[in-house]
């Protein structure tokens, strides 16, 4: 469903109404649709700005067989490292992907 509208009333609840018509209404509203979100836009004035930060998200599927140097590196949970305003993260989901 997508959000078309919403409106702030009786405090901090919000009223909306979704593409197939349906009002609904919630004390907490949460937009996970990216810098560009249609839900922050029903909900706020608010435009995002560039400050300086971006990500480039690969996925390494089959990691086991294709890559097993880097499976074994980055091992069954989560790399995160910093250097000179940079960041390198991996994350392990299954036998299959590293993300």
């Amino acid at each position: 469903m997508l959000l078309l509208k919403s409106s702030l009333y009786t405090g901090s609840s919000y009223q909306f109404v979704l593409s197939d018509g349906t009002r609904h209404s919630a004390d907490i509203v949460v937009g996970a649709d990216g810098a560009w979100s249609s839900v922050r836009k029903a909900l706020s004035d608010a435009e995002p700005s560039y400050v300086g930060i971006t990500m480039v998200e690969i996925n390494v599927s089959d990691i086991d067989s294709k890559y097993p140097e880097l499976s074994t590196f980055v091992g069954p949970g989560t790399i995160f490292a910093t250097d000179d305003n940079k960041v390198t993260s991996s994350v392990f989901f299954n036998s299959l992907t590293i993300n």
